[in-house]
């Protein structure tokens, strides 16, 4: 259902013949390869797995502040985050400097770089210390209310 609605507005607005939906595919990074930037204005997404892949692969990100990944963002170093996913011409404007090859090279290799900075294992330690945290205050507060 969604390609069909997606499909319909590539029609309305004349993109039809320049946009190949290709449904689900095993191994995303060709695609990323192929690609010279990652665009996904959302309007809610708790943190978007295909951008961080983007990110991973290099490819600078334009996502919207209703995606958390745009919380590890930097706006303008990694790419771009819109406070309007529904404003094409914020868009454009986040998209224009992004065409030029130096400065998509550049916010690709910041890309990267963030990527390579929230690994898994990185992850893994910051929510194992949140819950650390949360024992130790909890052990905190039975004692006090023992006393």
């Amino acid at each position: 259902k969604r390609h069909t609605q997606a499909r319909r507005w590539a029609e309305s607005a004349g993109a039809s013949e320049a946009v190949t939906f290709l449904g689900p595919v095993d191994d995303a990074a060709p695609y990323y390869s192929a690609a010279d930037i990652y665009v996904q204005p959302t309007f809610y997404d708790p943190c978007s797995l295909v951008v961080l892949e983007a990110l991973a692969c290099g490819l600078p990100a334009i996502t919207s502040r209703f995606n958390g990944v745009a919380e590890l963002m930097t706006h303008g170093r990694e790419g771009a985050v819109l406070q309007d996913p529904a404003d094409a011409a914020e868009l454009v404007a986040q998209l224009l400097p992004l065409l030029e090859p130096e400065r998509r090279n550049l916010c690709g290799i910041q890309a990267r770089e963030l990527a390579l900075q929230h690994t898994l294992d990185h992850n893994c330690r910051q929510l194992l210390a949140v819950y650390e945290e949360c024992v130790s205050r909890r052990g905190e507060n039975d004692e006090r209310h023992a006393a």
